[in-house]
């Protein structure tokens, strides 16, 4: 598996939250619950292009 890490920018209040509710929505970190944000978004485009 080749790793490539991009940082991503977002505005503090949205970091925030995400570090508020990413345990009670069972992921064990803020970048799993982003990883799969993303992928559910790559998802829907890619049903739209359909």
């Amino acid at each position: 598996m080749t790793r490539n890490t991009t940082g991503v920018s977002m505005p503090e209040s949205m970091v925030e939250n995400i570090d508020e509710n990413y345990v009670a929505a069972g992921y064990h970190s803020r970048s799993d619950l982003i990883r799969d944000a993303i992928r559910d978004k790559l998802s829907q485009i890619e049903r739209q292009s359909k």
